[in-house]
């Protein structure tokens, strides 16, 4: 009985030892399993650090690898010097101190890089890759003035990674000066105090007692009378950077008188120019000047006052002087002498009685005639700004 006993327990002891042996197996296996599972994820974690690391310094390698460029500024001394060379022979003399000049300089995105007097720039502007806007004037010059020219200049650049660019700016004049010489005929056949200058930057009053230049941007300015509360626009000019323009404002109701006259004497950096204008022979008010012309493009029915002054025309030059080669067209101006090809419109002429009767090839006497043109505006015919479809004229005589 015993005997059968014993066994039984060692029976009993070796099925517990082998279920112990199996269960610490499987614990181990487990344990391993778990383990190996553990290091699989901190493998990928590391492995994802790791690539983290290498992928951050390649983007730094790449970002410091964009080097900053430099932009390195200079004033045209000789240019300065020219300019106050003609201010003396002019009888203009300004004190132009260019260190005082403003200068300004931003990105293509607006952000500004340096503003301030031009002497107090670095002598080197490290900036990063892409495009600057460079200005630089003599004075801040927001609305009409008088004795106010500003010079100065504005340029673009585009600084490529590392390199260094030299920029040089002129010293030129950027706005126009207007003078005005009244004579007795004009005045008294305008009375009042003077004529106001009207800009689209704002207006200017020029009293018949003022010798002063009144100094505007370019574009387009009208001389304007006021009687009792009516605005007149007695001539309309087309004004532009540099110019110094002196007008000489008379009044004749003779027909030899009735027509102005022009001549320009060209300085070395400023462009100055004497303008003889009788305003005796005024346009209709339902035309406009070949200036207001010009922000008309695109829009037909629209009559045009001008002066004959030419035929023949190409896209840098016409013919002024009989004979004349060609029937389609003439050239008309502001200005019954003009010359200057860029301030002529050309007029399309179509076959039929207008060609007939506007023709200079048949009609040479016709040159210096002033008349209106109906037509449409063109942004270029024979290369400028011209009329085309020409439907109705009138001869002023």
């Amino acid at each position: 009985m015993k005997s059968e006993r014993k066994n039984s327990f060692l029976k009993q002891s070796v099925f517990v030892k082998k279920q112990a042996i199996n269960m610490t197996g499987v614990s181990i296996l487990k344990r391993l399993s778990c383990f190996f599972k553990r290091k699989s994820m901190y493998f990928t974690i590391f492995a994802g650090l790791i690539f983290a690391v290498v992928f951050y310094a390649c983007e730094t390698m790449s970002i410091y690898d964009k080097e900053d460029g430099k932009i390195v500024l200079k004033l045209n001394g000789s240019d300065y010097l020219r300019v106050r060379k003609s201010l003396k022979t002019k009888s203009a003399e300004l004190n132009l101190d260019t260190n005082k000049f403003i200068l300004s300089i931003y990105s293509s995105a607006g952000e500004k890089v340096y503003k301030g007097y031009y002497s107090e720039r670095p002598e080197e502007l490290t900036v990063e890759a892409g495009a600057y806007d460079i200005n630089i004037c003599s004075q801040t010059f927001d609305e009409p003035a008088f004795g106010k020219p500003v010079f100065g200049d504005a340029k673009t650049v585009v600084v490529s990674d590392g390199n260094t660019i030299n920029v040089e700016l002129l010293c030129k004049q950027i706005n126009c000066g207007v003078r005005i010489v009244y004579s007795e005929t004009f005045k008294n056949k305008f009375s009042g105090t003077g004529l106001n200058l009207s800009h689209n930057q704002g207006n200017l009053f020029y009293s018949y007692t003022e010798s002063e230049y009144a100094f505007f941007n370019a574009g387009v300015l009208e001389f304007v009378y006021n009687d009792s509360e009516k605005d007149t626009v007695l001539l309309t000019r087309q004004i532009e950077a540099s110019q110094m323009l002196t007008c000489n404002l008379t009044f004749s109701e003779s027909e030899s008188g009735s027509f102005p006259t022009f001549k320009f004497s060209l300085d070395t950096s400023r462009v100055w120019i004497s303008d003889e204008i009788n305003v005796g022979l005024k346009k209709p008010d339902d035309a406009i000047t070949l200036a207001q012309a010009r922000n008309s493009v695109g829009e037909k029915e629209i009559k045009v006052f001008g002066y004959i002054v030419g035929g023949d025309v190409s896209s840098s030059s016409f013919n002024a002087t009989a004979p004349f080669s060609s029937k389609t067209h003439i050239v008309i101006a502001d200005m019954k002498t003009e010359t200057d090809r860029m301030q002529c419109f050309a007029i399309e002429l179509p076959s039929g009685s207008i060609r007939d009767a506007l023709n200079l090839v048949d009609n040479p006497g016709l040159l210096g005639s002033a008349l209106t043109i109906t037509g449409e505006i063109v942004a270029s015919y024979f290369g400028h700004i011209g009329v085309k479809g020409t439907s109705e004229y009138f001869i002023m005589e």
